[in-house]
């Protein structure tokens, strides 16, 4: 009997096992993949159709065939698909949470990487003008501004967030967590008597930490920092400087979307708001004449999230009075009074 219950949980362990190891090779071939498939991928088509393509039709191209890919492995090799990419419908209030969230989200990712930025871009400024600023920006950063617009929308701020979030926030984010919880020690015992350990603040405040770190906010900087590396291409000095950060903060907040919803689909609303806003700056929809750019964020989008900050406020205050004016019922009103 003892036998066939060992037997059982290694059978367990292994299904486990089989399943973060299969989850997190999926991520990396498809990363690899696409990263192969965008730069290479124009060699093998003939030159009479790369003529005719400019670089987002191309990236575009691209991005479909690693999504179908991606997707087509991962229904055909793992055991539960929907579960391990989080492919489930948000609450409704998750939902609006994230249209909320998104305008705060996008300013204070670019207002946080251009002051990590700002010592590089000041002195590219003083050594050669805002002519060696653009440039630096390289062909990916004209070609927001300078392509067709629709082009851009469907390429920027529909297909490369679902790709990317797909995998970053889908299986990858699904893969690290589920190695995180294979190490986490939550049955270990004490390494000394409980009668020589005082509880204190502090302590609790090192448990809840490691509470956090365990339950997903590790994984979140993981699969954040992993999502900035992808953006470190394309771009040089400051301007490269600042993407990679923007890309780590919007990393930052997807992950926490992932882990606050459950499911894959806030990310993807996230990141495809944020990009719109990114693009809207940068073909600059959002200035007028009265309202310029503050930091490099259209002044519209600094109200906005200000609006934005006071709505999840306003709403987090009344959640809070609601629950505090339910009734309470005490213990003895659950005993049963009769004999």
């Amino acid at each position: 009997m003892a036998l066939d219950e060992a037997e059982g949980s290694n059978g367990g362990a292994q299904m486990e096992r089989s399943s973060w190891l299969a989850l997190l090779a999926i991520a990396l071939v498809w990363l690899l993949a696409e990263r192969l498939l965008a730069r290479y991928g124009a060699l093998a088509l003939p030159r009479s159709i790369t003529q005719h393509l400019v670089l987002q039709s191309y990236l575009a191209i691209v991005q479909i065939l690693s999504l179908v890919a991606g997707l087509g492995a991962c229904f055909l090799i793992l055991r539960t698909p929907r579960v391990d990419l989080g492919l489930s419908l948000p609450r409704i209030t998750a939902a609006v949470s994230m249209l909320l969230w998104a305008p705060v989200a996008y300013v204070l990712s670019s207002k946080l990487a251009l002051e990590i930025a700002k010592p590089t871009l000041l002195e590219e400024l003083a050594r050669g003008g805002r002519r060696l600023v653009e440039q630096h920006t390289g062909e990916f950063g004209r070609s927001i501004t300078e392509a067709e617009a629709l082009l851009v929308v469907i390429w920027g701020v529909l297909l490369a967030p679902l790709a990317e979030e797909l995998v970053f926030r889908g299986a990858l984010w699904t893969a690290v967590q589920r190695i995180i919880d294979r190490f986490r020690k939550t049955d270990a015992p004490a390494s000394l008597p409980s009668d020589f350990i005082t509880d204190s603040p502090l302590l609790r405040g090192f448990r809840r930490l490691g509470g956090w770190l365990s339950g997903g906010l590790l994984t979140t900087i993981v699969t954040a920092s992993l999502f900035a590396a992808l953006h470190l291409s394309g771009m040089e000095g400051g301007a490269r400087i600042m993407r990679v950060s923007f890309a780590f903060f919007v990393g930052i907040a997807a992950g926490m979307a992932r882990h606050a919803t459950g499911t894959v689909l806030a990310p993807i609303a996230l990141h495809v708001l944020i990009n719109l806003m990114g693009v809207a700056n940068a073909r600059s929809w959002l200035v007028t004449e009265s309202l310029g750019n503050k930091d490099t964020v259209p002044i519209v989008l600094w109200y906005g999230a200000l609006v934005c900050i006071m709505a999840i406020g306003g709403w987090a205050a009344t959640r809070f009075v609601l629950d505090h004016r339910r009734p309470r019922t005490s213990p003895s009103s659950n005993v049963d009074a009769n004999p």
